[in-house]
């Protein structure tokens, strides 16, 4: 074997290499997006490596739970044999995977992977949706979303933010404020989570605020700034307060605005106090224009202080948040001024020549008293020589400190006029001002009389009397007396003839009263005593024959506004008072009997035959006339047969009246004859027409309408005083009296029972009035004064009075028409206990039931009183539907009357006669089928002065009568309602036109035709655009008032709306039409001033193709109309209705807490409504009105008419329904087309009525049918 051998190298083929081992990846400090990733080289190599491939892949970007798209990945190609690599551009917090391979020529060997994750880095986004959440005057609440997760680049530990505040932070200024903030960590703030609230903020100031991210790698990119101000404080007391002019009763001042206004300043408020700062003397607030906002001084004039008056004044500024606080209050003091006038000026003494005053100084002295004037001058005189001459102002001065004097060198019998003003350096104040007289001596006063002789008869005597000319006499009275009297006259006897000669048996009696204006001015006056005339009310008897008289004239003067009474003494030498012997005259005689008495005597016998042979027929006829009609004018005369009857249809004035005594039964007054007419039956007295039928009524007013008819009827009632009032005037009774000339007439006064142990009067102002063949059927009196209220309660127990009607409120038009006679519970009167035990209050008036005790006797006595409050003074009820209910009420309650009805007003004449007038007239109408207005009122005046005192009363009487005696009833019972509705339903077999139908058009024609010339301010120019449909507009007295300045009629707007009632409550509703874009601020001013608190709106505000429609309200948060905010702070959304409530603001009333008004919008209206829908509607109204803070009810459609009127007319029914449980659709409707003509269109609605009525009885019905079944017998064993 050889030693040498052949050496044979052979390589095998590489293969791919095996896994690498030891894969590390790391991060990379302060650089999130790297990632440092090594190995070791395969232990099987297989080959020569080549090199490596890293591939990596996103997992998780941001650690937000989401993976990276193929985008995402990414290889590297190493060819080297380094086993180390760094990873560049990854997104930092994101988790990658890795993979390793090693590389051979044969190809890649096994990779082998491993995951890793990038550092944290600041985030790259800002907090996104940035927003206020809540804004205060001192703080602003910002919140905002999260940093989005995939830019957050790690967890966000906490947030950072910044307030940037000012106004004017232009971008470029805010990029410089972002850089330098974001470079520097100095000025921020740290939060934990996602809003902040930042407190102590200036008022009304802009803030902006920036907000970012921060995470443990560092802070992110702030966020945009976002601006908002902070709201409006009360501001603090504004600076500088100074006074800059001074007069008597203002002064001015001037200010400067507040160092921290704190919002912007809309008011300045004045406060003036005294000089004690414990009274607020004024209360001015100024507004504030942008002008004087801008230069921030301002000044005023405080006006209406008191003169010559130490004052304190603070001023203090509002912004919208309300009043801020006052400034430190400064002194002044107003000049002198005029003084008022002195007080309690009186009359110490009178003399003949000498009037001797005092007076105390002014209570408004206005500075100091430095004197006073003294002004007289005479006014009247009852000297005629003095009288003839000028009257000349006389004039005196005195010192500050006096406050008597006496004047002298004055005329006797003469009235003057005194005048005194006070004086301070500013000059003379009002004058006070007394009337006084000096004494009358009676040579002024009593006239001289002589008698004129020789035109003398047998039982009249001319008398000639001297006059004044004064015109203080307010009367002249001739006082006859029987010479053979010794006694001195009683002039608080003095009455008429019948009253103190017949009833009480005195030798004396006024005879006449003549008016001044209708006597004499200067020299002599005649008058003849004795002529059967009524002078003023007094009869002026014949006198006796062969009789001796004394005449005197009496004089009434007006002194110190009091009527005083001069009776003329006899005395010879001025022949005040004059024997009268009536003449006795020596004529011839025939049979011992005067030649007139034998001659009557002898004709009498003549026609004595003739007159048996008729008298039987006369006396039969006489009878039926009876019959027919009890209320004719009738008298008797004294000196002819008992039996006769005298008719006279036209009036005379009372100087032309022939006496005779008065009758006092059924409607027979005074008859009115006319001078020189012959006391003979009339011819025509049968054929006089007693009134008219009641059918024709109608008719006749119709007729009459436009024409002078009634106006000449008026004017023929007999007017003013027609008998005697001598017991309301005595002295002690002056003062139960509310009215001078409205005065109870002696012969039909109530006289009250008196005591002899008590001082009490029988006097009361009220007069018995006949009805309708019922003497004395009425009472009809004054509303009571304070002091005749035991009175008035006397009057209703001694009468059994059960019921009293008052037709007056106690107060009217800021005057008293009537003390409160009755109490809220129960008051003593005398020894007569008043109580009240129930009261019902309905639309137009109040009943109350009364109960009378006395305390000494057994019996009660039970009295209801009627109160309608619908009928202004000297006017008509304003709705004549409510009144005839309201008579109708009071005779269906009361059919049979155990004493006479007491009926009131203010005076006890027009009102009070008209309702008395109606009643009887009714009664008339109803037992005779006529009425006779005019003979009615006629008669009633003869018991009761100004009966039915004004021409639109009189003409009510027959409107009145109209409406209670032409339109049947149409009430239906509860029950009976589906049968009615079936009958009005039901053809006429005559028209073949339904029943309802018919009654519809019998209501339009009762309806009050729409004039346009009551509508002048609705059509006029300025107004009428404000009009949706100009055929529904509103009539002048009807219409809702706006006033755009405080009430002042002078600035005085408009809206198309009217007030309509409701079953209880006057004006409950107020109805108007959707509101134009032109009248949404009338139409919230109107809410405001009659703080309406609850509107109904029962149309759509997109429901027509009229684009001239005005929302009102904002759709969220607040808005401007006009001076009006109106804010919605609650809305709900309901399947048939929306319903807002807003609170509504006057900018002009800072000081005013907002008033709240709901707002209930009715989406479900449709021409096919049911009524159980209308129900519903009702009900859910009902519910939401006793939410809100009352007021009347605003409810509108959009014409104001068509709809409303449908939903007022069912809330009306358904009150009188379960109020009454009856129905009267007919009434109803006619009652709320007072102001509004356009309600209820057509008849279809009118139908719908009735079956709401029927829906609604239904169950009313059911209800009352479960209760009356018997109850089931139990019956059990034991």
């Amino acid at each position: 074997m050889s030693k040498y051998f052949a050496e044979l190298i052979f390589r095998t083929s590489e293969t791919v290499p095996g896994p690498v081992s030891d894969l590390e990846c790391q991060a990379v400090d302060g650089q999130p997006n790297l990632l440092l990733v090594s190995w070791e080289a395969p232990s099987e190599v297989n080959g020569a490596i080549k090199g490596y491939i890293i591939t990596y892949t996103l997992i998780d970007r941001g650690q937000c739970g989401v993976s990276g798209d193929s985008d995402d990945s990414g290889m590297r190609q190493m060819q080297s044999d380094d086993t180390e690599v760094t990873l560049q551009n990854l997104y930092p917090y994101s988790t990658y995977n890795i993979t390793v391979q090693a590389r051979t020529s044969a190809g890649e060997g096994e990779g082998i992977s491993a995951t890793a994750a990038t550092s944290e880095a600041a985030p790259n986004e800002a907090p996104q949706n940035v927003r206020v959440i809540s804004v205060t005057s001192r703080s602003l609440e910002f919140g905002w979303d999260p940093v989005p997760c995939e830019s957050a680049n790690g967890i966000v530990l906490h947030y950072e933010y910044m307030v940037v505040s000012g106004y004017d932070i232009y971008p470029t200024i805010l990029q410089r404020v972002k850089r330098s903030i974001e470079d520097t960590d100095s000025h921020l703030l740290i939060v934990e989570g996602h809003q902040v609230t930042i407190g102590n903020l200036k008022p009304h100031t802009f803030y902006g605020f920036m907000v970012r991210g921060v995470t443990a790698a560092g802070s992110g990119p702030l966020s945009d700034i976002i601006f908002h101000k902070t709201d409006e404080s009360v501001s603090s007391q504004p600076l500088f307060l100074d006074v800059i002019s001074v007069a008597s009763e203002r002064l001015g001042v001037a200010w400067r605005q507040p160092e921290s206004p704190n919002g912007e300043i809309i008011q300045y408020r004045a406060q003036v106090w005294d000089h004690e700062l414990s009274h607020l003397t004024a209360d001015v607030i100024f507004n504030v224009t942008d002008d004087e906002n801008e230069e921030g001084k301002f000044a005023k004039i405080i006006e209406n202080l008191k003169p010559a008056s130490d004052y304190f004044i603070k001023i203090q500024a509002a912004t919208r948040a309300g009043w801020g606080a006052f400034s430190d209050p400064i002194p002044a003091r107003t000049l002198d001024g005029v003084p008022g006038e002195p007080s309690e000026i009186d009359v110490l003494e009178n003399g003949q020549r000498t009037i001797n005053i005092t007076w105390q100084p002014p209570i408004l002295k206005n500075g100091v008293i430095t004197g006073y004037k003294i002004i007289y001058r005479p006014l009247s005189t009852l000297d005629p020589v003095f009288n003839a001459t000028p009257f000349v102002s006389l004039e005196k001065e005195v010192g500050g400190g006096v406050t008597d004097i006496s004047l002298q060198d004055l005329h006797p019998s003469t009235e003057y006029n005194i005048t005194i003003q006070a004086k301070t350096s500013t000059g003379y104040g009002r004058p006070a001002e007394i009337k006084t007289w000096t004494v009358i001596l009676g040579d002024h006063v009593s006239p001289s009389v002589r008698a004129v002789e020789v035109e003398a008869t047998n039982d009249t005597i001319p008398i000639l009397f001297s006059t004044t000319g004064s015109t203080s006499v307010y009367k002249y009275q001739v006082i006859v007396e029987d010479a053979r009297n010794s006694e001195p006259i009683d002039e608080d006897l003095l009455s008429d003839f019948d009253t103190a000669v017949v009833k009480q048996n005195l030798p004396y009696y006024i005879a006449a009263e003549l008016d001044p204006q209708n006597v004499s001015s200067t020299g002599e006056h005649s008058f003849v005593v004795g002529d059967r005339k009524v002078w003023g009310g007094y009869k002026n008897v014949h006198l006796n024959p062969g009789h001796e008289y004394k005449i005197r004239i009496r004089t009434l003067v007006v002194k110190d506004q009091e009527l005083k009474s001069v009776l003329s003494e006899p005395k010879e030498e001025t022949a005040a008072s004059t024997f009268v012997q009536v003449l006795h005259c020596n004529k011839p005689k025939i049979f011992g009997m005067e030649p007139i008495v034998f001659i009557l005597i002898l004709i009498a016998v003549l026609v004595l035959i003739t007159a048996i042979t008729f008298l039987t027929i006369l006396a039969i006829y006489s009878k039926r006339q009876r019959k027919k009609s009890t209320n004719s004018f009738s008298t008797r005369d004294s000196g002819l047969s008992g039996s006769m009857t005298w008719s006279v249809m036209y009036k005379v004035p009372d100087n032309e009246v022939i006496e005779s005594p008065l009758v006092t039964s059924g409607f027979r007054t005074l008859p009115l004859i006319e001078k020189n007419a012959s006391l003979k039956r009339s011819k025509s007295d049968s054929k006089i027409v007693r009134g008219m039928r009641i059918e024709t009524l109608e008719e006749f007013l119709i007729n009459v309408r436009g024409t002078n008819q009634l106006v000449e009827e008026f004017k023929r009632l007999v007017e003013g005083q027609t008998s005697p009032w001598t017991a309301a005037r005595k002295n002690c009774n002056l003062k139960k009296n509310r009215y001078g000339n409205i005065l109870p007439y002696d012969r039909s006064r109530v006289v009250l029972h008196t005591d002899s142990n008590k001082s009490d009067s029988d006097y009361i102002n009220a007069s018995y009035i006949d009805g309708y063949r019922r003497p004395r059927e009425y009472i009809v009196t004054q509303g009571p004064l304070e002091n005749t209220i035991t009175d008035f309660w006397r009057m209703i127990w001694q009468e059994n009075a059960p019921v009293i009607v008052m037709v007056t409120d106690l107060v009217e038009n800021g005057k008293k028409k009537c003390a409160k006679y009755w109490p809220d519970d129960s008051i003593m009167c005398d020894d007569m206990q008043i109580l009240v035990i129930h009261s019902e209050e309905s639309t137009d008036f109040v009943i109350r039931t009364i109960l009378m005790r006395k305390m000494d006797e057994i019996r009660t006595h039970r009295v209801m009183q009627y109160q309608f409050t619908g009928w202004p003074d000297r006017s008509v009820p304003t709705n004549t539907n409510y009144f005839i209910k309201f008579l109708k009420k009071v005779r269906d309650d009361h059919p049979v009357m155990g004493g006479p009805m007491v009926v009131m007003c203010s005076a006890g004449a027009g009102r009070s006669g008209t309702y008395v007038a109606i009643d009887a007239l009714c009664q008339q109408a109803a037992e005779d089928k006529r009425v006779d207005v005019f003979r009615f009122v006629n008669n009633a005046r003869h018991q009761r002065v100004h009966f039915v005192q004004t021409l639109e009363q009189y003409t009510f009487i027959y409107e009145a009568l109209v409406e209670a005696i032409q339109y049947e009833d149409t009430s239906v019972p509860l029950e009976k309602i589906g049968m009615y509705l079936k009958e009005l339903n039901h053809m006429s077999t005559l028209d073949k036109r339904a029943l309802i139908l018919k009654q519809y058009n019998k209501l339009n024609r009762a309806q009050k035709k729409v004039d346009a010339n009551r509508c002048s301010v609705a059509l006029s120019e300025v107004n009428i655009f404000k009009n949706r449909d100009p055929l529904t507009v509103p009539e002048d007295e009807a219409r809702v008032k706006v006033y755009v300045d405080d009430r002042n009629e002078d600035h005085m707007g408009y809206i198309n709306a009217v007030f309509v009632d409701g079953y209880r409550k006057k004006g409950a509703y107020i109805v108007t039409q959707m509101p134009m874009t032109h009248t949404t601020e009338d139409f919230w001013r109107m809410i405001y001033q009659y703080r309406s608190s609850f509107i109904v709106m029962l149309n759509g505000s997109d429901e027509t193709d009229d684009l001239n429609v005005g929302i009102y309200w904002p759709e969220l948060g607040g808005c401007s109309y006009g001076e009006f905010e109106v804010d919605v702070v609650t809305y709900e959304e309901h399947e048939d209705f929306i319903m807002r409530i807003m609170r509504l603001t006057n900018s002009l009333q800072m000081n005013e807490e907002p008033h709240e008004v709901i707002q209930f919008q009715y989406k479900a209206w449709s021409s096919e409504m049911k009524p159980a829908s209308m129900l519903k509607l009702l009900h859910n109204t009902d519910l939401w009105y006793h939410k809100s803070a009352g007021g009347p009810i605003t409810v509108h459609c959009m014409d104001g008419a068509t709809r409303s009127g449908l939903f007022i007319a069912a809330c009306f029914i358904r009150d009188q329904i379960n109020s009454e449980e009856v129905l009267d659709t007919f009434q109803v409707v006619k009652s709320i087309r007072l102001n509004r003509p356009e309600f209820i269109p057509n008849s279809d609605q009118y139908r719908f009525l009735f079956e709401v009525a029927q829906e609604l009885a239904d169950p009313i019905i059911h209800r009352y049918e479960e209760l009356s079944q018997p109850a089931k017998k139990l019956s059990f064993k034991i």
